[in-house]
């Protein structure tokens, strides 16, 4: 692994770990639906990025849970997460009644 790519992991663990920890702190202020599933989005996103990096480090492999010749784990974690902020901006919208 080069210099360039470490440093991207570095920096894509720290963000997504800084994101993760806001967001549940935020949750945990504002105890809103629409905020439990943006923090539920933002956390999969972040197990996302572990479950990546363990994969390219090779702790993991690649055809853990497979579904014909779908990757499972893989479609979850690059799915799941958009379908939780959908859920969560739908929401909110919901409880403005501004649609």
């Amino acid at each position: 692994m080069s210099d360039q790519m470490v440093i991207a992991v570095i920096i894509k663990l720290l963000t997504g770990f800084l994101a993760a920890v806001s967001s549940l702190l935020l949750w945990s202020k504002t105890r809103d639906i629409a905020w439990l599933f943006m923090v539920t989005g933002v956390v999969f996103l972040y197990l996302g990025t572990l479950f990546e990096i363990l994969l390219s480090f090779g702790f993991v492999s690649p055809n853990i849970l497979l579904f014909g010749d779908v990757d499972v784990i893989a479609f979850i974690f690059s799915v799941v997460p958009y379908i939780f902020f959908s859920c969560g901006l739908i929401s909110f919208l919901y409880r403005l009644r501004k649609y």
